[in-house]
């Protein structure tokens, strides 16, 4: 194995056994229930907050480590005549990565919830921008069609991560029917004379 490779695949371990102990700590000051955390915090508290995630994320990706480990684990259970596993192992190695792309992103991008008194933890991304993001990647053209897209200021987020010539071109015509076609009326009661009342009380 090429050095480069010992060294990211220990840097995951080091990752990995970092925010093991934050969790045990956290299990040790707190007796349950969940808090909200801010990412820069939880990376002061492990000392991470100066590695470099977006390289170990990116060799991820480029070594196709999931797939490899997943087939390590398969050839060592079959060598031990153990039973194959199942897609747990892949499942897992699959969060494994994900949580250190998000750990790649910028830190005002999400918080981190530390749930059952530091049992788990769970990354809420607070930018939907970078959700958006994958999904326009993984398209050669993306169009959204509704009658309840405006604002469409709110689609700005974008804008982070295109040029204009590839940003989104929006379109907004007029109502089909012509304001000539309604007729707004206050109805305050039904056909039969029943009075309309529709407070909390009455639900």
């Amino acid at each position: 194995m090429a050095p480069k490779n010992v060294k990211a695949l220990g840097d995951i371990c080091m990752v990995f056994e970092a925010f093991g102990k934050f969790l045990d700590l956290q299990k040790s000051v707190s007796a349950g229930g969940q808090i909200a955390l801010d990412v820069i915090q939880v990376l002061v508290a492990t000392d991470l907050y100066s590695f470099e995630f977006g390289k170990l994320s990116s060799f991820f990706d480029k070594a196709d480590l999931v797939k490899k480990l997943n087939g390590y684990v398969e050839s060592q259970a079959v060598k031990e005549g153990l039973k194959k596993p199942e897609f747990a192992a892949r499942t897992i190695l699959n969060h494994l990565r994900e949580f250190v792309r998000v750990l790649s992103l910028h830190p005002d991008d999400g918080k981190f919830l530390i749930k059952d008194g530091g049992g788990s933890i769970e990354y809420v991304c607070l930018n939907p921008g970078l959700t958006m993001k994958r999904l326009l990647d993984g398209a050669h053209k993306v169009i959204l069609a509704s009658g309840t897209l405006e604002p469409t200021s709110e689609y700005d987020v974008l804008k982070q991560f295109y040029s204009d010539d590839r940003f989104l071109k929006s379109y907004s015509c007029n109502h089909l029917l012509p304001p000539s076609s309604f007729l707004p009326r206050i109805l305050s009661s039904s056909f039969d004379s029943h009075k309309f009342d529709f407070r909390f009380a009455n639900q």
